[in-house]
């Protein structure tokens, strides 16, 4: 018999982190209608927080917003305390951002009496101040599991828990019904022509690719000049991004982030690229947009840090040091303007996710977690 699940995330429809390391894993196991999703926000609150340019407008919205995911969650907990009763609760990051009420970690302390508590995160959110002292408290001694993306992040954790946590890297499911042959074959039609960057991420991290793109330009002047071809970059983004200065050769498209758009073109792009700055918080990013490209086949150029060093393993692509004078560019030469390194680093890219990231090996792990079937 099937266990009962509740699964808690920020947004399931909008939220990319509550789809990719929790939601895309409930449409496989929940076909039998065995659990149920608490969104702390509606797709249209998340969407408006998460666009919100003006910074103290934003914290106004935060504001408001926390009162409603207040409520929300409050309701949520009560119903399956006292209706529902599910023998698995996933929590994804945390229950309530940054201030959890007092009187909810009794309710945690409750309901954790009758079922599993998982608890989930894929970045640094101590760091971020995404979740309370209190909070994280109460969540690392009822959690009957924890599952994070990397040793970086168990480390963390105090040494008593450690034993109790499980490393899960994020992994991605839309190309499992396409063949690797198959997109192989329709960028290597258009990689004599033109060849397209994709970098892909929220507008927070817009600001890494700055000290990049007077190299990616240089790479687009070279390759124009002695390989006769175009170079594009694209930049799927929930904000649109404006360089530092005005580019010469090098071509760029800022194309709206969903779900699908990202994947539309992933399957069109040649190269990712991935900077990142050395800071703590990077430190414990998990590297998914990297896990993203490489699951479609496409090789990676990022930065010599964190996670990245994980997913880079010479196979996939380059790493470059922070710092580095002309890495950017001379690697985006050697992929942009060598079909045999090119084609060699695509299989390798796949190669690595299948070893490493593989989308039905994480799927295994969460039947067991979620409905207890190993």
């Amino acid at each position: 018999m099937k266990k009962r699940f509740s699964v808690y995330v920020r947004n399931a429809q909008s939220g990319p982190a509550c789809y990719y390391r929790i939601m895309q894993y409930v449409e496989e196991l929940d076909k039998g209608r065995a659990g149920v999703v608490h969104s702390a926000w509606t797709k249209k609150e998340f969407g408006t927080n998460l666009n919100c340019p003006d910074g103290r407008k934003k914290k106004v919205l935060q504001g408001i917003l926390y009162l409603r995911i207040v409520r929300r969650r409050f309701v949520s907990l009560l119903v399956d305390m006292l209706l529902y009763r599910p023998q698995v609760i996933v929590i994804q990051r945390e229950v309530v951002p940054h201030i959890l009420p007092p009187f909810f970690a009794t309710l945690i302390r409750l309901i954790g009496k009758g079922a599993d508590i998982i608890w989930d995160f894929d970045d640094d959110i101590f760091e971020s101040g995404e979740i309370s002292a209190a909070e994280r408290k109460i969540l690392l001694e009822q959690s009957k599991k924890i599952v994070v993306v990397s040793d970086y992040l168990k480390q963390l954790l105090p040494a008593e828990y450690q034993k109790k946590t499980i490393v899960l890297p994020t992994s991605e499911k839309c190309f499992l019904r396409e063949s690797f042959s198959n997109l192989l074959k329709r960028r290597r039609k258009t990689y004599p022509d033109a060849v397209s960057l994709i970098w892909i991420g929220t507008s927070g991290n817009l600001k890494y690719l700055d000290p990049v793109m007077e190299e990616l330009d240089a790479a687009a002047g070279r390759m124009k000049m002695e390989g006769k071809k175009q170079m594009k970059l694209m930049v799927v983004c929930n904000r649109s991004y404006k360089p530092p200065y005005r580019l010469r050769c090098l071509k760029m498209a800022n194309i709206r982030w969903s779900r699908e758009s990202a994947q539309a073109c992933m399957k069109e792009a040649h190269i990712a690229i991935m900077p990142l700055e050395d800071t703590r918080f990077a430190q414990g990013k998990g590297g998914f947009k990297l896990v993203q490209c490489i699951a479609s086949g496409m090789p990676v150029i990022a930065s010599d840090v964190g996670y990245n060093k994980n997913v880079v393993d010479g196979r996939a692509g380059y790493l470059i040091p922070n710092g580095s004078s002309g890495g950017w560019e001379r690697a985006v030469m050697e992929l942009a303007g060598d079909m045999e390194c090119w084609e060699n680093c695509s299989r390798g890219a796949y190669a690595v996710y299948r070893e490493k990231f593989y989308f039905m090996d994480n799927l295994m792990v969460w039947r067991e977690i979620l409905v207890g079937e190993g």
